[in-house]
């Protein structure tokens, strides 16, 4: 039997903001939705990854590891993977400075990530994807003190490590090994306007993609309506027969954000922009097909810091990213 999951996020894909949690049984911690993604996962093949400060980067490699060995679930170095990775978890604690609309303002957004193979179901392709993660939405606020990446560092480490005691409860057969050698710590070059940009999955992803049935989503606020009718439209124009009203069977839908969240207490005069094209639908975890999820199989996604955006530049935005689904999908 195949284990559905359905978590709430970015509508209704798996791959962004998990701060639900649910009750464990064993009187363990709370757990959140991704418990059944741990299930069968050798850690011995995980490797581990910090992307934060440079010259933080070894404490908190050696604090992060310090958990998983009290656990008694510590990650082989890199030294000690004698085959390829089968996955790697990824910390991100790495403040990016905000150079000239805000000055002395960072965007932060820490998170805790599993990416490994999965198997698309519509057509089979199989591709790195994220199959566990836990972070919070990105903060614009004061440069961080080491007291809060540690923080953070402490709440999401115990948290995958609660969920992978409760989705394997023969944890312990696995036995311990000695602490690992310091660190496989990576550093992201920061820009003050893009957080991240996502490039689009390998056009494969698009292989066998029936645009007949295909749902549309446009999160956009108060311009929701009008943006929707355009995208169905343009779609339309382009050759691709998406339904009229936009709600297909909703075994695959495009999603379009248009996000602008206000930051006027920490950079007046500014919003959060989020924008982004994303195609959702089911995935099986290659190591264990029974666990199917949400989760994004196509996808391009900025973050910037900009004035209130318009309707008309919103359409812009939206025209660009629909531009190229559009040519993906053509040259699949």
């Amino acid at each position: 039997m195949k284990i559905m999951m359905t978590i709430p996020c970015r509508w209704p894909c798996l791959l962004l903001l998990v701060l639900m949690v649910l009750p464990a049984a064993n009187g363990m911690a709370a757990t959140t939705p991704y418990v059944a993604t741990t299930q069968n996962l050798d850690l011995s093949q995980v490797q581990f990854v910090v992307v934060t400060l440079p010259e933080v980067s070894a404490r908190l490699y050696d604090r992060a590891m310090t958990f998983f060995t009290n656990a008694g679930l510590p990650l082989p170095s890199i030294s000690e993977l004698h085959a390829p990775a089968t996955a790697t978890l990824t910390l991100k604690l790495n403040p990016h400075p905000i150079a000239g609309s805000c000055p002395g303002k960072i965007l932060y957004r820490p998170s805790l990530s599993l990416v490994e193979p999965v198997i698309i179901q519509r057509n089979s392709v199989v591709m790195n994807d994220t199959t566990w993660l836990l972070e919070t939405g990105t903060l614009v606020r004061e440069p961080v003190e080491i007291s809060k990446l540690e923080t953070d560092l402490d709440r999401l480490v115990q948290q995958f490590i609660t969920d992978y005691k409760v989705g394997n409860p023969g944890w312990q057969l696995q036995g311990t090994r000695p602490n690992p050698e310091r660190p496989r710590a990576d550093h992201e070059p920061t820009n003050p306007i893009l957080l991240e940009a996502n490039d689009a999955q390998a056009n494969a992803s698009l292989r066998n993609l029936n645009v007949d049935t295909l749902q549309v989503h446009v999160s956009a606020g108060r311009f929701r309506h009008p943006l929707t009718t355009r995208v169905i439209h343009q779609l339309t124009e382009a050759g691709l027969s998406v339904p009229l009203d936009g709600r297909g069977n909703g075994a695959v839908t495009l999603g379009i954000e248009l996000i602008q969240n206000s930051i006027e207490d920490q950079c007046p005069g500014n919003v959060l922009y989020e924008s982004g094209l994303y195609l959702v639908e089911k995935v099986q975890i290659k190591r264990n097909p029974q666990v199917s999820i949400w989760s994004d199989t196509w996808l391009r996604e900025t973050i910037q810091i900009v004035p209130p955006v318009p309707l008309q530049q919103l359409e812009s935005d939206q025209d660009a990213l629909l531009k190229q689904f559009i040519r993906s999908f053509q040259t699949r």
